[in-house]
């Protein structure tokens, strides 16, 4: 949700970075996890089925990317 804000202040290399990060850990099936840890000590998704997979994670990194590419387009 902050990258809406980022985007506002035009902090897009930010958003991009953060954006970059959540798909380099969503699962195949499209799952997005809650936390991710700067030193993994293992994997969380893999150790505990139920943690973080609340079904607004998908649908709020796709409204976040939207509006990363309609606000960088505006003049």
């Amino acid at each position: 949700m902050s990258s809406l804000a980022l985007n506002s202040e035009g902090d897009f290399a930010t958003t991009k970075t953060g954006a970059r990060i959540i798909a380099k850990f969503q699962r195949a099936d499209g799952k997005i996890p809650h936390e991710i840890a700067r030193v993994p000590v293992f994997d969380w998704f893999k150790a505990i089925r139920t943690r973080s997979l609340r079904r607004m994670r998908r649908p709020l990194y796709l409204v976040a990317v939207y509006d990363y590419v309609s606000t960088k387009r505006r003049p």
